[in-house]
């Protein structure tokens, strides 16, 4: 995920609202909403791209969340927070929706030339600032990664010609358990479904990155991963025991694969499109749920309680968030944060470490505010996994650590057949290797498998 360095600004916004529901009282808080709102359209999560991107609310049942597709203005806005501050109301809260960003290892020119495609298609200007904003922050990154070479040449002392160093420092060479009969979403760029490694897996997809076509109708983005950053995380995940080429990098080789494309090639999506993904992976029943993504977020900044609530509605339905931390220990203004929604108390937040099991340089340590703090830490540096086009490389961030412990979960919910949403969680924090480092910095310590 991206390296956040300025704070968050009016571009990180798209100015549309996701609005949190009283979920015992989804239908009073929808007319709350109408009569405030003049809408009358409504669409549910799971119809059409048109019905989703063109209704004036959204409602996810589920989860008990709405959008408001189209901007209100100042007067409606506020005559809905006083709304949703009454007691009484059927409205919990209100936040604007923003941009969210995945770190990708290529360049930034590539996502240049994906973002003239998509003014070519006729994407709304909103949608392109969080292009813009990813491109740059996508070049911070670059610039990090020139940086860190020492982080992954420290990797020479490990024998990788079977197994990837994660792997081993984490125990999963050891581990009996396959992840079979788990279900793993992983919410992120999509899929290569021509990676001969995952050739006869059980892989269900959908997409919820949407674009118009030549006749200007919304029609869903292909899940197919034209970024790379989706098939490097899944590959962690749930790669095979075995693959095609030396070493194993997988972790969970019999999981069932839910791919759920919340972010676009370009590494870029919006919180509508995460919380829908989110809706659908509860809804099938995946017992974790990863997200190696977040929106940027300024210091001294409580979490969302909107992604809090969904965090605990997801936790009592079975289903486990562990989402990356943040790549922003070098900032530049020396304050650091945890992205949004790893920030979350309900949503475990995973820490970097490198091969010499200490905090690796770009991992983002706890900001000292409510559910900003650092559960657990995997391995982030020099990570080896699976890659579009058949192929592997070598990537490194937060990111990259989340799917250690996203497939570490898999493995101990198939070892506990009864223990789900927060027994689940309990489960790794208990297990986890003590280090003589900060919990600040790295939680209660390095995941390990049963």
């Amino acid at each position: 995920m991206n390296n956040f360095d300025t704070p968050i600004t009016e571009s990180d916004f798209t100015g549309r609202y996701l609005v949190l529901l009283d979920e015992n009282r989804q239908g009073d808080g929808i007319a709350q909403l109408q009569s405030l709102t003049d809408s009358s359209s409504i669409a549910t999560a799971m119809q059409e791209p048109d019905l989703m991107n063109e209704a004036d609310i959204v409602m996810f049942d589920t989860l008990g969340v709405a959008i408001l597709n189209h901007p209100v203005n100042v007067q409606q806005l506020q005559e809905i927070n006083v709304a949703s501050s009454d007691s009484t109301s059927a409205i919990l809260a209100i936040e604007p929706e923003q941009y969210f960003y995945a770190l990708a290892d290529t360049e930034a020119t590539r996502f240049e030339q994906k973002a003239a495609v998509k003014l070519s298609s006729g994407i709304s200007l909103e949608y392109l600032r969080g292009y813009r904003d990813g491109v740059a922050n996508l070049v911070d990154q670059a610039v990090l990664q020139d940086s860190d070479e020492s982080e992954v040449n420290v990797l020479a002392h490990y024998d990788e010609s079977h197994i990837t160093w994660g792997l081993q420092v984490t125990n999963v060479a050891l581990s009996r358990y396959s992840g079979k009969g788990i279900k793993v979403a992983v919410l992120d760029t999509g899929f290569d479904f021509n990676h001969p490694d995952f050739k006869g897996r059980k892989i269900v997809s959908q997409s919820f990155v949407t674009k118009k076509d030549s006749t200007g109708k919304y029609i869903p983005v292909p899940v197919q991963d034209g970024n790379g950053h989706g098939t490097h995380c899944i590959g962690t995940a749930c790669g095979p025991r075995q693959p095609s080429k030396a070493p194993r990098y997988g972790i969970a080789h019999e999981a069932e694969i839910y791919v759920g494309k919340v972010l676009s090639d370009a590494g870029s999506g919006l919180s509508g499109e995460i919380v829908r993904g989110i809706e659908w992976a509860v809804n099938s029943g995946c017992h974790i749920i990863s997200m190696s993504l977040g929106g940027a977020k300024s210091p001294g900044t409580p979490y969302s309680t909107i992604y809090e609530t969904v965090a605990q509605r997801a936790l009592k339905a079975g289903s486990l968030i562990i989402a990356a931390s943040g790549n922003n220990r070098q900032r530049k203004d020396g304050k650091t944060v945890i992205s949004s929604p790893a920030d979350c108390p309900s949503v475990m937040a995973v820490a970097a470490l490198d091969g010499n099991l200490q905090v690796a340089s770009f991992s983002s340590p706890g900001d000292g505010q409510v559910g900003g703090e650092i559960d657990i830490a995997a391995p982030g540096v020099g990570i080896h996994s699976s890659h579009p086009s058949g192929t592997y490389r070598r990537l490194q961030g937060t990111s990259m650590a989340t799917p250690h412990v996203a497939g570490i979960a898999a493995l101990y919910a198939e070892a506990n057949p009864t223990m789900r949403g927060r027994a689940l969680w309990n489960l790794l924090t208990t297990n986890a290797r003590r280090l003589p480092l900060s919990a600040v910095d790295v939680g209660i310590g390095l995941v390990q498998s049963p």
